[in-house]
């Protein structure tokens, strides 16, 4: 299931006793949404750029093809100008591989770079999410505390109340 900004900034907790500010929640949901929404644009971004670098690949192949089409035709003319087109065709195929793979180069780094920094995303998620359900624990095991101690205390005053009442029967 894919999250969307919206998802993110849309959600609503359930309100328990002594729950979360909502405010405080509602401004972070919004926090994380806008970061999600610029890591969604920077993504979209990237892949057209890779798009647009293997589209400029493809041309410096198909520029590479018609070149090496248009050396073999030079070739059957001359003998002088095969070499001169085969040192012309070598120097351009190097420079298309050499451009082509520094091109490659740097859209891996930068895709290691978002893999990177959308695992360091989940590893924060995944801690805040550890955290909270902590906290929603702490509070429950307080609040049955609580609880209890308002039960023993109304057991002590019923005993309290119940030999404060036999004696005064006694004393009659």
């Amino acid at each position: 299931m894919r999250i969307t900004p919206l998802d993110i900034e849309a959600h609503n907790f359930a309100t328990r006793l002594r729950g979360f500010d909502r405010d405080e929640v509602k401004s972070f949901l919004t926090l994380i949404s806008e970061e999600y929404e610029k890591l969604i644009v920077e993504n979209s971004y990237l892949k057209e750029e890779m798009a647009r670098l293997q589209h400029q690949l493809s041309d410096h192949q198909d520029r590479e093809r018609i070149l090496k089409d248009t050396l073999l035709s030079v070739q059957k003319l001359a003998d002088d100008m095969r070499q001169e087109a085969f040192r012309e065709k070598e120097v351009i195929i190097k420079e298309a591989e050499l451009k082509a793979e520094q091109i490659l180069e740097q859209a891996r780094n930068r895709i290691g770079d978002l893999e990177r920094q959308i695992g360091d995303l989940k590893l924060r998620r995944d801690t805040f999410q550890t955290t909270v359900l902590s906290l929603v624990d702490q509070h429950r095991r307080v609040i049955e505390m609580q609880r209890e101690q308002g039960e023993v205390q109304d057991r002590v005053r019923f005993m309290r109340h119940k030999e404060t009442g036999g004696a005064r029967r006694e004393g009659s």
